[in-house]
């Protein structure tokens, strides 16, 4: 069945429900909580991908190279903060609610929401919700209320132009500190539509959002410096439909309003196509096909559509790890990309691409003659991580993002992409791997990273950082001569621009031959690193979870115990080893891994 349904109101489950209730289109997202009631644990979440305000970043003690700011998804206004009274009675969240349900419709590409609201007069009222965020039309958004009851019905729409993030303490995936990201710069409602500007306080970022009201009712507004207030009253029904439309200065994407229908039957045929385009089935287990179906929804409605945005770690669902994007990209979603579509998969390329310049920088304050070294987490481009050990330290995000353009000219043999920006960027990457590495006697070694691994941290011979980078330079190499080969005036180009030569290219070719690899004969297994297997097991008695909440980074570090499996999935990517030896390891690092 291709909907995801909640039967029963719990209200204990409903801030688990706003992320797996989300909508999204890749452009806009929109938390799936209940608009009409509020209850612990709610986030009013709306957002928009790409979109970022900077924050200063605070040190005890400040270093060279530590970055001073840092970019943070700002939250949006919510336009849909509704209070629903019946004959003057306000429905809640703990009053009498019979037959409720909820689904997200994977065919449709809406969320629709029903029930019935028992009143204290004995009356009953039927309440019902749908929304919809137009994957074709990415601008815009579809949302519907409808009360049927006998007796008095209003609504009350309060927009606050006071907006604000989420914030906690206690845990490092949730922003520590409430700061004002983004304000009211201006609005107006007027006969049934609506602007409100908005304006982020220090990136300057603006985004406009245009309303339309129509349906079924009697309408009064108040316009205030704190919010826009609107009432909605009738008797035995109401219906409010309200059209809206976003634009952003990032983009400057201005579009035109489409009519709901048109809206719905443009989503049922854009879903259709990519239904067809990618489709994973159990026939034998339906409840593994659902899951499928909701994973897959999911990865449409967080993925960019455009060259400005990639998939926050959170994807347009909420606020977690401030709205960044990570390695998980590269590793995890451009791969399913590349298969289904590949359009999708150059904007993600392409949003890497435009950040060299940034990344050239970076490894410039990273010390670094050459090179680009990409942030560890960021929105716009710069590095938005304030401890290294686990942020910028962990360059195997390099050698990640030059694996995807890897895959993208093996599976398109795209020569014209391939001069514009793949071979530039995979060669200022393998750049960096001659930088953060030294030949020594015995070989290549890279000291000083952190592997994907963030249970371990500042190792020398990474597993999966030497063998990404190793791949890295071997396609530099290939490409490098593919190109001369093919597109020699292209060639020419790029050699006058980044000033290569012929030595450069085959120390590539032998920091890649000789790259470090360590291995253990007592166990027969890699090694993740030079001293990991050196340490003791993690001690069974210490089971909180999870350990970055519970214990010290300096006693996590001096164990075995994994956060991820990093040697297994760089033999996943990379399975050009023994096949015992890579089946020994697995298992291995299986067994202490959280």
């Amino acid at each position: 069945m291709k909907k995801y349904v909640e039967a029963g109101l719990d209200l204990e489950k409903l801030p688990l429900l706003e992320s797996l209730m989300s909508l999204g289109n890749g452009y806009i997202g929109s938390r799936g909580y209940l608009e009409e009631f509020n209850y612990p644990g709610s986030v009013r979440g709306n957002y928009i991908n790409g979109s970022y305000e900077r924050i200063p970043l605070k040190y005890a003690e400040w270093a060279w190279g530590f970055p001073l700011e840092a970019d943070r998804m700002p939250n949006l206004i919510d336009l849909f903060n509704i209070t629903i009274f019946l004959d003057d009675q306000e429905v809640l969240p703990d009053g009498q609610i019979e037959d409720f349900r909820r689904e997200l419709d994977f065919a449709a590409g809406l969320s629709r929401r029903s029930y019935t609201y028992l009143t204290a007069n004995g009356k009953r009222a039927r309440i019902y919700l749908e929304q919809l965020l137009s994957f074709p039309h990415k601008e815009m958004r579809s949302w519907t209320l409808k009360i049927d009851y006998d007796g008095k019905i209003e609504v009350r729409n309060k927009i606050s132009f006071e907006i604000s993030n989420m914030s906690g303490t206690g845990d490092p995936r949730v922003a520590s500190d409430n700061i004002t990201l983004i304000e009211t710069a201006k609005a107006a409602y007027e006969a049934d539509a609506g602007e409100i500007i908005l304006k982020t306080i220090r990136s300057g970022i603006e985004i406009r959002i245009n309303f339309r009201d129509e349906g079924s009712y009697d309408s009064a507004a108040v316009l205030s410096l704190a919010g826009l207030n609107i009432s909605y009253s009738g008797s035995g029904n109401l219906e409010l439909s309200r059209l809206v439309k976003y634009w952003d200065s990032i983009r400057n994407n201005e579009s035109e309003f489409v009519a709901k229908d048109q809206l719905y039957e443009d989503q049922k045929a854009f879903l259709q196509k990519a239904g067809l385009e990618a489709a994973i089935e159990f026939p034998d287990k339906p409840e593994l096909t659902g899951t499928m179906d909701f994973m897959k929804f999911h990865l449409l409605q967080s993925t960019t559509q455009d060259i400005y945005g990639n998939v926050s770690a959170k994807g347009l669902s909420g606020e977690g790890y401030e709205g960044h994007y990570f390695w998980d990209t590269e590793m995890f979603i451009f791969p399913v990309w590349l298969l289904w579509n590949q359009e999708r998969a150059r904007h993600l390329l392409l949003y890497r691409y435009n950040l060299l310049p940034q990344a050239r920088q970076r490894a410039r304050e990273l010390g670094h003659r050459k090179g680009a070294c990409f942030p560890w987490r960021t929105i716009s481009g710069i590095e938005s991580s304030s401890y290294f050990p686990a942020g910028t330290a962990q360059f195997h995000i390099n050698f990640d993002i030059a694996y995807t353009f890897i895959q993208y000219w093996l599976a398109t043999e795209d020569l014209d992409f391939l001069a514009k920006y793949s071979m530039e960027l995979v060669i200022e990457t393998a750049r960096t791997a001659l930088e953060i590495g030294s030949f020594q006697k015995d070989g290549f070694h890279i000291h000083g990273v952190t592997g994907p691994d963030e249970y371990t941290a500042m190792v020398s011979d990474n597993y999966y950082t030497n063998k990404m980078a190793q791949y890295n330079l071997q396609w530099a190499v290939k490409m490098w001569q593919l190109l001369a080969e093919k597109c020699p005036a292209e060639w020419l180009h790029l050699n006058e621009q980044l000033q290569i030569g012929e030595a450069e290219i085959d120390t590539m070719a032998r920091a890649a031959r000789e790259m470090i690899f360590i291995y253990d004969e007592e166990k027969g297994i890699l090694g993740q690193d030079a001293s990991f297997l050196s340490k003791d097991i993690w001690p069974a008695e210490n089971d909180a979870r999870p350990l970055l909440l519970h214990y010290h980074p300096l006693t996590i570090y001096r164990y075995q115990i994994l956060k991820q499996a990093d040697t297994a999935l760089a033999l996943f990517l990379l399975p050009d080893m023994d096949e015992a030896v890579m089946k020994r390891s697995f298992y291995y690092y299986e067994s202490i891994n959280t």
